[in-house]
């Protein structure tokens, strides 16, 4: 069975979604992850944390810190959560760090195995952006790239006042943004926040479904005190790379504008043609009931996100 190669970008240590994400990757036999690249603030922190939970399971990953700031102005996101930073702060080594810039290590990556890895960006997209800039070469070398970001569409489950107009990952680095979307890559796969904030469970459910699971319990207890619940927004945007027959999707252009009024301001174009594709239509009742399948846990979608 050829299985997908898989270079993960990601903030983890903030919002719980990106170790939802890891552990899915990682309990997937189909899956092989060549290496995970950290960015926004205390980004050796974050590289710590993703080594941790990959050891969980054994199934240790080449982890490699990299930006820490956007690629103009200063960082909106500075440290880990502190629930996150403290439930496997024993287990977090910083020798198992690659001692490498990130777009070295990207680019070492890609270019090893040309045609095959598939980028999946769950953070901001500043390594992603650096790393096409220094090597454009690589964005066609790519086998897709798939970016969970951006706020497409106005949905009555998605309001700006929860959600803002402009999504987080996009808002950390609207310039990366503009970059990758403008990229060669031959397959962009994206997931807006309109159907990722679908994705919800209330902190009760999430803890009593992941007791005794080797990654995700200590995710639960991360967020056991947490109000209002979590979402599982990255999680989605892996499940939609690797199952996409589960979820609907339109094909077009995706575009962010860094030069008007609202900066990281994304939209999407309509056509056929076009290699980017983005995901308008995401069932939580299945998403969940994949998930839970995966992980071997009994986390079902009982109701929707009250806000």
């Amino acid at each position: 069975m050829d299985k997908h190669l898989i270079l993960l970008d990601t903030d983890i240590g903030c919002d719980i979604d990106d170790w939802y994400c890891l552990s899915y990757l990682l309990a997937r036999e189909d899956v092989e992850i060549l290496g995970i690249t950290t960015n926004t603030g205390n980004a050796i922190k974050r590289a710590e944390l993703a080594d941790a939970i990959c050891c969980l399971v054994g199934k240790p990953v080449k982890v490699c810190a990299g930006a820490e700031r956007p690629i103009i102005g200063e960082t909106l996101q500075k440290n880990l959560v502190a629930s996150e930073a403290e439930v496997l702060a024993e287990d977090m080594n910083p020798e198992n760090i690659i001692q490498e810039s990130a777009v070295d290590f990207m680019c070492r990556i890609i270019k090893q195995n040309p045609g095959r890895v598939e980028l999946v960006s769950i953070g901001a997209l500043t390594n992603s952006a650096r790393l096409f800039i220094a090597h454009p070469e690589t964005a066609g070398m790519l086998k897709s790239m798939t970016v969970m970001g951006g706020r497409f569409a106005d949905k009555p489950w998605c309001r700006t006042e929860k959600w803002g107009e402009i999504e987080w990952n996009i808002r950390m680095d609207p310039v990366a943004a503009a970059i990758v979307f403008d990229s060669c890559v031959r397959e962009m796969i994206i997931i807006g926040v309109e159907q990722s904030c679908r994705m919800w469970q209330p902190a009760e459910a999430v803890v009593s479904a992941m007791k005794g699971h080797v990654t995700l319990e200590p995710a639960a207890r991360a967020v056991s005190g947490w109000k209002g619940g979590t979402w599982f927004h990255d999680a989605l945007a892996a499940m939609a790379l690797l199952e996409p027959e589960l979820f609907e999707w339109q094909r077009g252009r995706a575009d962010c504008e860094i030069f008007a009024h609202t900066p990281g301001k994304v939209s999407f174009s309509s056509d056929k043609g076009v290699n980017h594709r983005l995901l308008t239509d995401a069932d939580p009742a299945v998403f969940f009931g994949r998930y839970s399948e995966t992980l071997g846990i009994g986390l079902l979608y009982t109701i929707p996100c009250p806000w």
